[in-house]
């Protein structure tokens, strides 16, 4: 779970296992911790990943942007594709050792957000929904759901 597959695999690398439903790896690699891991790019207080594993060059690397994507359309599981007819999904990823997750994005038609959380009653979320979406969580089926803003406690 080491980015060794250089900024270009690392781009596609994300979509590439959630499409084959390996999620789990997507947070074993963002957990991972050491030399060329997303964690080590961040060290020493940083809040942008560098353009290189040794902190040379730009120290807010475009190039890696999938890990910021990532956490936006896995954990959080928001995703825009215009060219749906239901443009917005959400299809969050829940890991306990995460804890919680407050991702929000603005778009078009005004400002998507989900939270979640680990609590003792399960996994509480909320959204907010601009306009209409494909929503899919855990041991429900998959609906679209009006705009709106929406509250579930799910069991664990």
């Amino acid at each position: 779970c080491h980015l060794i597959c250089g900024i270009f695999g690392y781009r596609v690398m994300c979509d590439v296992l959630d499409s084959f439903n390996r999620r789990d790896l997507i947070y074993r690699i963002m957990a991972n911790e050491g030399y060329l891991c997303p964690q080590h790019f961040l060290e020493g207080g940083r809040t942008t990943f560098t353009e290189s594993p040794d902190w040379d060059g730009s120290g807010c690397h475009c190039m890696w942007g999938s890990p910021d994507a990532a956490l936006f359309k896995i954990f959080g599981g928001i995703t825009i594709d215009r060219r749906r007819e239901v443009a917005v999904e959400i299809r969050p990823y829940f890991v306990e050792e995460v804890g919680f997750v407050h991702c929000k994005q603005l778009i078009e038609e005004g400002e998507v957000s989900v939270d979640w959380e680990y609590t003792n009653d399960g996994i509480v979320v909320d959204m907010n929904l601009p306009t209409k979406a494909i929503v899919s969580l855990p041991n429900t089926e998959q609906k679209v759901f009006d705009a709106g803003k929406y509250h579930f406690v799910l069991n664990k």
